[in-house]
């Protein structure tokens, strides 16, 4: 990953908020593996999955409190366990990351 990818994702609306935290870009890539891979991953999942920083699970939790009422990420029921919040991307998010995929392959 190089500075103009990094300042592409600044500048996206739905992705900028993934800097407000230091271990927010790696969320934002955990959250697009999980997508990908189609985990049942939900907030207390995806907090054990970062290893860049260990924050408090309430800390975390607020964060992605934020990220939801930005429109960065979704909460859904899981299809597996009714009582189970599935964390994602938000649409207009994986767009955006999508687009910055196609301008800067691998």
């Amino acid at each position: 990953m190089n500075r103009k990818i990094i300042s592409a994702i600044i500048n996206k609306s739905h992705l900028k908020s993934f800097f407000l935290k230091p271990y927010g870009l790696e969320l934002l890539f955990i959250l697009e593996e999980a997508e990908e891979e189609g985990l049942d991953n939900g907030i207390d999942d995806t907090w054990q999955q970062v290893a860049s920083m260990r924050m408090q699970k309430t800390v975390f939790a607020n964060y992605v409190k934020d990220l939801v009422e930005l429109q960065s990420v979704t909460l859904r029921t899981s299809d597996f366990k009714k009582s189970k919040k599935i964390l994602r991307l938000s649409r207009e998010a994986a767009k955006e990351l999508a687009e910055i995929r196609k301008t800067f392959p691998d």
